[in-house]
């Protein structure tokens, strides 16, 4: 599926998370009535050997309170597709959970299928039939690479202004815009020199607003120098020089 964390200030069209029966049914309704998904309960799932020696690994050869075949939690897998891009802050706000929940989609159409674990043979094999939808239209096969970029590109071209290009990068990264952005380097490159340009053309407009305004407070009696060293005089006393 391509799923990712979160990092801070994600942002995307596509997203996915785990809501639990047992201690999150409010956040279940709220999400089935409320925001544009598929979910599927998944009721029939156990542990699997790979992810019991993942666990001894991952903490030290400390054993988990379950073993290989046993059970697991009664669980809603969430698959959410925005018409525009939401901050994953919000959605975690939106729905009571914390930030880390939320992940991000990088190809619909395997998020999707996932719901019935269709192209993962090793797991209990649901039927597409347990599969509920709200304002959620069922992905093509081929969306799913199409419909990532799309997202990046859109939250691309909504970068904010920054001072240096490798500020640029490190942001394009941070939002999970990386593979994008390499792959149409030059252009947001020109993206970034023009709103510097336009940032700069600003701020030189703003000076002398204030430089005209300092004007008039001082009189039409007085002189003040701009920016640009040159002389600043009210009109109605242009005639004198």
């Amino acid at each position: 599926m391509g799923d990712t964390k979160a990092p801070p200030r994600l942002r995307s069209r596509q997203c996915m998370f785990v809501l639990y029966p047992e201690s999150q049914q409010a956040s279940i309704d709220y999400c089935k009535q409320n925001l544009p998904c598929a979910w599927a309960l998944h009721d029939k799932d156990v542990y699997t050997q790979s992810a019991f020696d993942a666990y001894v690994k991952k903490h030290e050869g400390t054993l988990p309170d379950w073993m290989p075949g046993d059970l697991k939690k009664p669980h809603v897998h969430f698959v959410c597709s925005f018409p525009n891009a939401r901050y994953f802050s919000g959605i975690a706000k939106e729905i009571g959970v914390e930030v880390n929940v939320i992940r991000k989609v990088n190809n619909l159409y395997k998020a999707y299928v996932y719901l019935w674990h269709m192209l993962d043979p090793d797991k209990y094999q649901y039927s597409k039939d347990i599969v509920g939808t709200h304002e959620f239209e069922e992905p093509s096969e081929h969306a799913g690479m199409s419909q990532m970029e799309d997202d990046q590109v859109q939250i691309l071209l909504d970068m904010p202004t920054f001072d240096t290009f490798n500020e640029l990068c490190r942001w394009a990264y941070e939002q999970g815009c990386w593979a994008t952005f390499k792959n149409n380097y030059a252009m947001w490159r020109d993206q970034f020199i023009e709103r510097q340009r336009l940032r700069d053309m600003a701020q030189t407009a703003n000076e002398r607003l204030e430089m005209q305004a300092r004007l008039a407070e001082l009189g039409n009696s007085q002189k003040v120098n701009d920016v640009d060293g040159f002389v600043m005089i009210a009109d109605d006393l242009k005639e004198n020089f």
